[in-house]
């Protein structure tokens, strides 16, 4: 049973995360406000259900950031203690965004991408950080990242959306030397073909 509708006006990106730890909620707060000020259209939730979690990352729009901390259960990975899998169910609904970011520490790793890539409709421009984010990275690294994709065409090519992010993540890390440590990468994430 689905406790968060989302409706409304197309914005450009979802924001997303639980109300677990302070920081990334007024991290995502930061974002949302300069993508306001930059006269960006986003929408930022604050769901600790799984179910409006999935509602979130599952409707249709340009970007997803989903910010949170990394969590291993049993191996696999997931976002505060939920496993990536159990977020997105298995009703055969499919990321749609052109590009997803996520904030969490080992993002784009190989075992979170891995999982990621059979939750995706078509390839996608990810974000995401090889080893550990600063509390206050997202602030930092979402807001270029979400202008940078309003600057194209909707459905760009995605090689010209992966570039575009790098380009932004580059200038970024130019501009702020402490998010260097984390290693933010932007790649094509393809999805898994199912047998």
């Amino acid at each position: 049973m689905m406790t968060a509708a989302i409706t409304g006006s197309g914005p450009l990106a979802t924001l997303l995360c639980n109300s677990a730890e302070r920081s990334i909620v007024n991290g995502l707060r930061e974002t949302a406000r300069r993508c306001r000020d930059s006269g960006l259209h986003v929408r930022m939730y604050v769901f600790d259900e799984l179910a409006d979690q999935r509602e979130a990352l599952l409707t249709p729009v340009r970007a997803i950031i989903w910010d949170g901390h990394s969590s291993w259960d049993d191996d696999e990975p997931g976002v505060d203690g939920s496993p990536l899998a159990g977020v997105f169910g298995n009703d055969g609904r499919r990321i749609t965004a052109e590009a997803l970011i996520i904030g969490c520490c080992w993002g784009a790793g190989s075992k979170f991408t891995d999982v990621i890539r059979g939750y995706l409709a078509a390839p996608t421009a990810y974000v995401g950080c090889q080893k550990q984010p600063g509390k206050t990275h997202g602030a930092i690294v979402f807001p270029p990242l979400l202008e940078a994709l309003a600057s194209l065409e909707p459905r760009a090519d995605p090689d010209t959306r992966v570039a575009a992010l790098r380009e932004a993540l580059d200038q970024t890390a130019a501009a702020w030397p402490t998010i260097k440590p984390a290693k933010w990468t932007a790649d094509l994430c393809v999805p898994r073909i199912s047998p």
